[in-house]
């Protein structure tokens, strides 16, 4: 349930209907209200069309995580 408030939350901070995320979801209107309202489960093709579309970390929508930059750059940093 946690991870359809949060994408009630984006919808809503983008200022898009649930017809226009729907689009960017690549699902149907009735579907994402389905997701939304938590009866239905987002799909993984939707979660990396909303990254892919606006850049929405699939961390975030998922668990509530969200790295910030610190973190992110001490990973790559790791890497070399």
């Amino acid at each position: 349930m946690q991870s359809a408030c949060r994408l009630r939350q984006i919808r809503e901070n983008a200022d898009l209907t649930q017809e226009q995320f729907s689009e960017i979801l690549g699902i149907s209107v009735s579907a994402y209200k389905k997701v939304e309202s938590g009866e239905n489960q987002v799909s993984i093709a939707s979660l990396s069309n909303l990254y892919k579309k606006m850049n929405v970390s699939t961390d975030y929508i998922l668990f509530g995580k969200k790295k910030d930059v610190e973190e992110t750059w001490q990973t790559i940093l790791n890497c070399t």
